[in-house]
């Protein structure tokens, strides 16, 4: 669970790398799903590095 002012372009620019993740609205906050292995962990890694 992560709570950040950041939400909606976290979320959309995750999304846009096809990484879902499910948003509030109060408090602006995400919440992520555990990845499964090995491989998906660094490609959530990667996504994260390529946000603005």
């Amino acid at each position: 669970w992560l709570m950040t002012e950041r939400a909606v372009a976290i979320q959309e620019g995750l999304a846009r790398q096809g990484i879902w993740l499910r948003r509030w609205e109060s408090p602006p906050s995400l919440r992520f799903g555990l990845p499964g292995v090995e491989e998906e962990w660094q490609r959530l890694e990667q996504a994260l590095r390529n946000l603005p």
